[in-house]
């Protein structure tokens, strides 16, 4: 895992264009009405899921 000081480097040391690529995609995901489905989930009441466990 990255300490602070670690990614305060890395954040300031990308260029214009990287972070552009990451502001562009702001209005898709403000947009985006569905993120998909969980696969492999099971009720068990309202709000209660299970999900299967993968090692």
């Amino acid at each position: 895992m990255d300490n602070l000081g670690d990614f305060q480097d890395k954040v300031f040391s990308k260029e214009i264009t990287e972070w552009q690529r990451l502001f562009d995609l702001i209005p898709l995901i403000e947009d985006t009405k569905t993120f998909g489905e969980f696969a492999g989930r099971e009720k068990i009441s309202e709000g209660v899921y299970t999900f299967p466990y993968v090692s």
